[in-house]
């Protein structure tokens, strides 16, 4: 099990058992770039743009023609990413603030030293929870339903799961997992 954008080219590779949240994707640059000024990713196209190795971002970018060195920088983490955008190695990274609020402090940097520039309106913001198409359609209904139950009920909300990552709190207080030492998420 998994969580991840919810895209097109994904659709029927997984088995989707609910959406998580929705989240706006932004090239996100330093604050103090005044030398930078852009509208459009069109525009970015002169500057670098860095995103993870093998996220749906990476996708994104190549297919709105960044090339790889050239405009478009992939990195194995966050942490390194972060450290080329603050060394100025890079102008741009692609992603959204669910993960900027959640990585930043941890990786020792300071998100008020950041700014979005350019939203991307057409990058998909869905962070769904899926299953492999190998998932028996009852444990995807049976998830499906646990996932919606705790929504209605507040405890989705209360978790903070839907604003930033708190995933084993959902593990926690679901009974479907409790008993599954092999369940995992890996965020996309």
């Amino acid at each position: 099990m998994i969580s991840l954008m919810k895209s097109t080219d994904r659709k029927n590779s997984f088995q989707w058992i609910g959406q998580m949240f929705k989240s706006k994707a932004f090239l996100v640059g330093l604050r103090s770039r005044s030398d930078i000024n852009i509208s459009d990713i069109e525009e970015a196209k002169s500057f670098i743009v860095g995103t993870i190795r093998g996220y749906h971002s990476e996708k994104h970018l190549k297919n709105a023609s960044f090339l790889v060195k050239d405009n478009l920088y992939l990195s194995i983490n966050y942490k390194y990413m972060c450290g080329m955008l603050f060394e100025q190695k890079i102008d741009f990274i692609l992603t959204n603030f669910v993960v900027i609020d959640s990585k930043m402090k941890s990786i020792g940097f300071n998100k008020k030293d950041i700014k979005p520039f350019v939203e991307l309106h057409n990058f998909p913001g869905d962070l769904f929870i899926a299953t492999g198409l190998k998932t028996s359609n009852t444990t995807v209904a049976n998830l499906s339903d646990a996932l919606q139950q705790i929504k209605v009920d507040g405890t989705y909300k209360k978790s903070g799961i839907n604003g930033g990552y708190k995933l084993n709190q959902f593990y926690k207080c679901n009974p479907l997992f409790i008993s599954n030492s092999n369940t995992h998420a890996r965020l996309y």
